[in-house]
């Protein structure tokens, strides 16, 4: 069912991280994700940034004050989500928790009740859904006047290598320009390409764009822009020519004078924090870097 209740949640604009699983033991209760770019809208609900999420999955066997408190023990510090989609056998109004650790547990009746809620709304849809081709064309997805909100990458590893915590940050909206860059690169040949290049705090080569089809709610932090990128300097690379001239590597340097630019603006969501000694960060959510020392 883990499955299953991840897409209801995605179809309700509820962000969910299955990176960095907590370490816990094997039991009834199993993780589900962790949540970021809270809406506005869910507040009301208990969602916290950075809530662990936590489920039961279906069976007849139900949830025992037992079982929910040997889960309780090994649980991370935070915020915890408990769904339980079984019957629960004790009083939800009387559960202890455990010292920096607060639990919203919720029943088959009030994960019913906000599923419904959505559909009342128009949230989510109800009927059959038909099969659509999609352009995989990422300027497909830049139609409209923008800004576009943009799905971040969701990956934190590069904080915990900082020793950095997403749960003590902020989530933000970072403004920044995305280009669709059209020319050659010359080296030994010259060679048509295609990129899209992230200007947020320097240029970056990016993949795998997708749109967010509501923006969240949160307040922006500005990077800087560069008003005239100059593409070479991500362009450019080093590589092989073809077989006949061997495994040599070669520069293949990016024409600018070749340059067929279009500009789309966007919207990153990204983190904003604050280190051991107040030093201030912020994680750009598209190309997943970390801006420090501002």
């Amino acid at each position: 069912m883990a499955f299953d209740l991840l897409k209801v949640l995605e179809h309700l604009d509820v962000n969910v991280d299955q990176s960095s699983k907590p370490l816990v033991p094997v039991g009834i209760i199993t993780w589900l994700g962790r949540l970021y770019n809270i809406h506005p809208d869910h507040v009301k609900f208990g969602f916290s940034e950075g809530m662990e999420v936590w489920v039961t999955g279906r069976g007849f066997a139900k949830l025992d004050l037992v079982g929910f408190e040997t889960w309780l023990m090994d649980a991370p510090r935070g915020d915890h989500l408990l769904i339980s989609e079984r019957e629960i056998s004790f009083d939800i109004t009387k559960i202890h928790t455990r010292t920096d650790r607060n639990v919203v547990l919720w029943t088959r009746e009030k994960l019913a009740s906000f599923i419904g809620e959505a559909i009342i709304e128009n949230r989510i849809q109800i009927f059959e859904e038909e099969e659509i081709e999609v352009s995989l064309d990422p300027a497909f997805i830049f139609e409209g006047t923008g800004p576009f909100a943009i799905k971040p990458q969701n990956d934190f590893q590069i904080l915990e290598e900082n020793n950095l915590k997403i749960s003590q940050a902020t989530p933000v909206l970072i403004p920044a320009i995305i280009h669709r860059v059209k020319g050659k690169i010359v080296g030994p040949d010259s060679v048509e390409i295609e990129k899209w290049v992230l200007n947020c705090q320097g240029l970056k080569v990016v993949d795998n764009i997708e749109i967010l089809q509501r923006p969240p709610l949160l307040n922006k932090e500005r990077l800087d822009i560069i008003e005239n990128p100059k593409f070479a300097e991500v362009l450019s690379e080093r590589k092989t020519h073809n077989e006949k001239m061997g495994e040599l590597l070669y520069w293949w340097k990016f024409d600018e004078s070749s340059a067929s630019i279009e500009n789309f603006e966007v919207l990153i969501p990204g983190h904003v924090g604050y280190g051991p000694s107040g030093e201030k960060w912020i994680l750009e959510g598209l190309s997943n870097t970390l801006h420090k020392n501002f």
